[in-house]
């Protein structure tokens, strides 16, 4: 990818080159006494004039033969052609190295140069690879890239009876996780099942992320930790809300007292914790930092929290928000 960066540079500095030289022609031309015509100067003058050469070329002639130069001599340089997509990322699977070949889908998406009418259509064809990870890898690019037709690969994985072990890890785990993230709730029932013969934790997180719960869930203690109880929030725990009251009352943890806030106004629906968020947000709203200062703080987490409420006083302060002199108020 660096190769190609320095290809477009070159050929932008090659372009303004070639437009130059055809401007410092074009002036030449316009500067000569009127009434004269460059074709009755003679042999002699021709000869004489060093860019005489040049102004019997056309202009357009002459801004190809300055590419062709340029391009030729960065070949004679070592720059090689860079290849399309297809070919980086067969290249990078057939290193057989995971880290490779995730990089290789990241950048067909986000590299500077990418074109997503070329980067589609290659990284769909990796989806019936022989090797889950690459597979996975294919769907997950897919995803990112804003098209679902990655979602039958993720689901196929998710369904499998037995692990996809890759590098340690359960791909069919992996796999639950990136449907979740990427909302596709009609896959709740299939990761439920996944949990229900696994019993991975991390599934408990896809599903809270979909506002599901394993039927087990209303066994389990009350865990006061700003993950947990956000995840209470998501999934209804009704049962957890006076825990949940104690734990925002007492805690001095600003993380944990956040996240109590936001899931006793999700469940409970009562203003005094939704005010609460909106007081902690002002001194992130308020703030004046200096020129390339950011401060990602509890104040500015709490917008964060505050703009998934749906709320007429949330939805004011976010408003504000976005007037702020913060930046980091503003992204959140």
């Amino acid at each position: 990818m660096k190769t190609r960066a320095l290809i477009w540079l070159v050929a932008g500095l090659a372009a303004v080159a070639a437009l130059t030289v055809y401007l410092l022609l074009l002036s030449r031309s316009n500067s000569q006494p009127r009434g004269t015509n460059r074709n009755d100067l003679s042999p002699s003058t021709l000869v004489a004039t060093p860019s005489a050469g040049l102004e019997t070329e056309s202009p357009v002639a002459l801004v190809r033969r300055g590419f062709d130069s340029i391009f030729e001599g960065m070949k004679k340089a070592g720059a090689k052609e860079v290849p399309p997509i297809a070919k980086q990322l067969q290249d990078a699977i057939k290193s057989g190295e995971h880290a490779t070949i995730t990089r290789a889908f990241h950048e067909a998406i986000y590299d500077s140069f990418a074109r997503m009418s070329e980067a589609i259509p290659a990284i769909k064809d990796f989806l019936s690879h022989e090797d889950p990870f690459v597979r996975y890898s294919a769907a997950e690019a897919l995803c990112r890239a804003g098209n679902r037709d990655g979602v039958p690969t993720l689901i196929e994985m998710v369904e499998a009876n037995e692990p996809i072990s890759e590098a340690k890890q359960d791909l069919r785990v992996q796999a639950a996780r990136l449907l979740a993230k990427f909302r596709e709730h009609a896959a709740a029932g299939i990761i439920v099942e996944l949990y229900s013969k696994t019993k991975n934790g991390e599934l408990l997180i896809g599903l809270a992320t979909l506002g599901v719960r394993a039927s087990e869930a209303s066994k389990w203690p009350f865990v006061a930790s700003d993950l947990a109880v956000t995840n209470y929030g998501k999934t209804g725990a009704i049962e957890f809300v006076s825990q949940l009251r104690s734990t925002f009352a007492s805690t001095s943890d600003p993380e944990l007292k956040n996240a109590s806030a936001w899931t006793l106004a999700r469940l409970t629906g009562e203003q005094a914790y939704v005010n609460y968020l909106v007081q902690t947000v002002q001194t992130a709203i308020n703030a004046n930092p200096r020129n390339g200062e950011l401060r990602f703080d509890d104040s500015a987490a709490a917008l964060r929290y505050l703009g998934s409420l749906q709320s007429p006083v949330a939805k004011q302060v976010l408003e504000r928000a976005l007037d702020s002199n913060n930046p980091v108020a503003v992204q959140y």
